[in-house]
C-alpha cells in the first residue's frame, strides 16, 4: 500500500533509512503484500449483452458468456458459435487526504482489454442434449496511476516530496464448460477455471517512485527512492450453475463459484539514491511463494417475460470477502483488504443487487432483430470500515442477423462517493470514483 511518512526530524530519518536498508533492507516482502483492485471487486461475468442489462444475467444466461455467469444457461445455445468481447475503460479517481491537502487531485486511467472469448458446441446424443465450451474471461483489472506532490516544512528547511504510483496487470481464467439438459425445463452446467501463467499472464505489479528535494540544514538535498513489487497468481476453481424454466414466463438461475487456494509468488525490488556521501542502495528479495485464499461467492437470478419481446431480470449476488485471506511463510494469516491479522479484521461479505430489462424488435421478413437494453445495479466493494458503496447504470443495443452473426454494444457508468478510506488510513484518505466502461461483443454462428 502506498504510504507517506511524516518526516519529524529529517536528518535522523535519512540516516536511519539508509542504515536500516544496509543492515536489513526490507527483507520481508510479505509485509508489503496487498491487493488493490480499482475495478469492481465483484466481476460476476462478461459480455456486452449482460452488461447492457446491468449485469443481471444469472436467470437469463442464453449466450456463450453463460460460462462466466451461469454455465447452466449454455443449454440455450442451439448452434456452434464463436464469441469475442472487447472492453474499454476510463476511470477517474478524485483522491483526497485530511492530513495532506497537497495530495488532493484527480487521477485517471484509460485502457482496453480482451474481456471474453469463447468457442461453444452443442451436441445431441439420442435424447441427451449437451453443450461444451472453451472460453477465456478477464476478471480483475489492477490498472491505476497517481502523481502528486506534498510540500513539508521541517524546522527551517522546506522539502518537496514527489510521488508517482503505478499499478498494472490483471487476473484472468481460461475455462472448460459442460452443460447437460434434462428435458423439458432444467439444465446443470459447470465451468472449470484455470488461473495460470501459461496462456494468460496472471500478474500484477505495483511501482512507487519517490523523489525528495529541498534543503537539509540549509544544504541542498535530493533523495530518490524506487520500489517495485511483482506478484504472480496460480489456481483452479469451478462455477456450478443451474437454470430452470419454471413456466413460459418465469425462469430461475443459481450459480455457485467455489472458494480456492491460489499460489502467489511475489518479489520486491528497491533502489535508493541520496546525493550525499551516503552510499546508494540497490536491493532485491528472493521470490517468495505463499497462499492466497479466494472467497466463496454465489448468486440467484430471476427472469420474468412480459411478452415474447420484453422481459426483466433480477440478480442477487453474495461474495464472502471475510474469507479472503493471505497466509505468509510464517503461517500468519492477513486480510489483503485491511492488511490486518484475520483475527483483527472487520471485512464483511458484500451483496450485489442488479436489475435489467430488454426489448426486442423483430423484422420477420429479413430475419433481423434489434434489441434495446438498460439496467441499474448496486455493486459494493469490501472495506475494513464495512462496505464501500458503488452504484451504476448501463445501456445497451444489439443487432442479430440470422443465420450469420450478432453484434452487441453496451455502456456502463459506475460511481462511488467517499470510498477507499481503509487504503491509506494514516492519511485520512478517501476518493470519489467515476468509471466509464464500453463493451462490444460479436457472435459468429458457425452453422
Amino acid at each position: 500500500m502506498l504510504f507517506i511518512q511524516t518526516y519529524g526530524n529529517l536528518v535522523f530519518h535519512v540516516m536511519m533509512v539508509f542504515v536500516c536498508m544496509l543492515i536489513h533492507p526490507l527483507s520481508d516482502v510479505n509485509a508489503y503484500f496487498d491487493i488493490e483492485i480499482p475495478s469492481s471487486f465483484n466481476p460476476v461475468g462478461s459480455g456486452a449483452r449482460a452488461i447492457g442489462m446491468g449485469g443481471a444475467f444469472i436467470g437469463l444466461a442464453d449466450d456463450a458468456t453463460s460460462a462466466s455467469w451461469n454455465p447452466g444457461g449454455l443449454k440455450n445455445i442451439r448452434k456452434p458459435e464463436y464469441s469475442i468481447v472487447l472492453s474499454s475503460c476510463f476511470r477517474n479517481e478524485n483522491i483526497s487526504s485530511g492530513k495532506y491537502p497537497d495530495f488532493d487531485g484527480n487521477h485517471h486511467i484509460n485502457h482496453q482489454n480482451l474481456n471474453f472469448m469463447g468457442l461453444t458446441f452443442p451436441l445431441q446424443l439420442n435424447q441427451l442434449r449437451m453443450v461444451f465450451s472453451l472460453n477465456y474471461q478477464s476478471l480483475y483489472d489492477f490498472s491505476r496511476e497517481w502523481d502528486f506532490t506534498i510540500n513539508q516544512l521541517v524546522a527551517l528547511d522546506v522539502q518537496k516530496h514527489q510521488w508517482h504510483y503505478r499499478q498494472s496487470g490483471q487476473l484472468a481464467a481460461t475455462g472448460f464448460s459442460y452443460c447437460i439438459v434434462f428435458p423439458p425445463d432444467l439444465s446443470i452446467g459447470i465451468t472449470l477455471n484455470q488461473w495460470n501463467n501459461d496462456v494468460v499472464k496472471n500478474r500484477w505489479t505495483q511501482e512507487y517512485h519517490h523523489t525528495t528535494t529541498g534543503t537539509l540544514g540549509g544544504a541542498p538535498l535530493k533523495i530518490i527512492e524506487h520500489r517495485k513489487i511483482q506478484n504472480s497468481f496460480r489456481g483452479v476453481n469451478f462455477n456450478l450453475g443451474i437454470l430452470w424454466d419454471i413456466n413460459n414466463d418465469l425462469s430461475l438461475g443459481l450459480v455457485f463459484k467455489s472458494p480456492f487456494k491460489a499460489t502467489v509468488e511475489n518479489r520486491l525490488e528497491q533502489y535508493s539514491e541520496m546525493i550525499s556521501p551516503m552510499p546508494d542502495v540497490d536491493y532485491k528479495t528472493p521470490t517468495r511463494t505463499n497462499d492466497l485464499y479466494m472467497p466463496l461467492s454465489m448468486g440467484i437470478g430471476f427472469l420474468y417475460r412480459f411478452s415474447a419481446k420484453w422481459f426483466m431480470t433480477f440478480d442477487l449476488y453474495r461474495t464472502n470477502w471475510h474469507q479472503f485471506k493471505y497466509r505468509d511463510d510464517k503461517n500468519m494469516e492477513y486480510s489483503p483488504i485491511s492488511e490486518k491479522l484475520m483475527s483483527e479484521s472487520n471485512v464483511e461479505a458484500t451483496h450485489q443487487i442488479r436489475l435489467g430489462t430488454e426489448y426486442v424488435w423483430i423484422d420477420h421478413l429479413n430475419s433481423d432483430s434489434l434489441t434495446f437494453r438498460t439496467g441499474v445495479f448496486y455493486d459494493p466493494a469490501p472495506s475494513e470500515k464495512g462496505i464501500d458503496d458503488f452504484y451504476g447504470i448501463s445501456l445497451g443495443i444489439g443487432l442479430t442477423k440470422l443465420p450469420w452473426f450478432s453484434i452487441d454494444l453496451a455502456y456502463q457508468y459506475r460511481y462511488g462517493h467517499n470510498v477507499g478510506q481503509s487504503m491509506l488510513r494514516h492519511m485520512a484518505f478517501s476518493q470519489d470514483v467515476h468509471e466509464h466502461m464500453m463493451y462490444s461483443s460479436i457472435i459468429y454462428y458457425l452453422e
